[in-house]
């Protein structure tokens, strides 16, 4: 088993990116498999497009699981996990603009949260944090 030692605390503002990270991907994974159950749900109902509902629900449930797996290790400080964060991020801005341009207002507070990620992430702090390198033993 790896092990982080002597590792510090990360700065205030990596902090707060880390519990947005946590947020979103509960938020998300619960969103995602809503939209899912309606995709599936909705099959015989013609009004609803079901595959754009899948097509979106089951990236958005892997996104959000991968976005959990990097607040975990943003303690470690390796370096892909801030470049695989801000990816995600611009995906998830991505799927919220298409949401938003389809009449969700609930795609604004993701989009703005997905921001306050990238902002966080290529901030002084976080740059210092994942540019010192790796405590692993």
């Amino acid at each position: 088993m790896v092990e982080v030692t002597d590792s510090p605390r990360p700065p205030v503002l990596i902090r707060w990116v880390v519990a947005v990270l946590w947020v979103e991907m509960v938020l998300g994974t619960v969103g995602g498999a809503l939209q899912v159950a309606v995709g599936h749900f909705s099959r015989d109902d013609e009004d609803t497009n079901y595959a754009l509902m899948l097509s979106v629900g089951y990236p958005y449930i892997l996104a959000s699981l991968l976005l959990g797996v990097c607040a975990i290790l943003v303690r470690r400080r390796i370096p892909r996990v801030r470049t695989t964060v801000v990816a995600l991020q611009a995906f998830k801005i991505a799927i919220s603009l298409a949401g938003v341009v389809l009449g969700a207002r609930g795609g604004i507070i993701s989009m703005l949260l997905a921001v306050f990620v990238i902002y966080g992430m290529y901030s002084a702090e976080g740059r210092q944090w994942f540019t010192r390198g790796t405590d692993i033993r």
